[in-house]
């Protein structure tokens, strides 16, 4: 589960080729479908995984900005 691990482990991942930014991305979607309905933490949600840009200067990390 790659949700589960810091960006700078993911970064040695993708530094390494273990893993492609498009893992990432699919692994943290599965995620925040399985919980969201009852957490509902998001505002605006992508339909789908494809639709989520990677950004090159996270190297494809998501992020998700948290507004009080």
């Amino acid at each position: 589960m790659l949700n589960t691990k810091t960006a700078h482990e993911l970064l040695d991942l993708i530094n390494k080729g273990e893993i492609k930014q498009e893992q990432i991305i699919a692994d943290i979607d599965s995620q925040i479908k399985n919980a969201e309905s009852k957490v509902k933490a998001y505002a605006h949600l992508p339909k789908n995984s494809k639709q989520i840009k990677v950004n090159s200067l996270l190297k494809g990390i998501p992020i998700a900005i948290k507004d009080n």
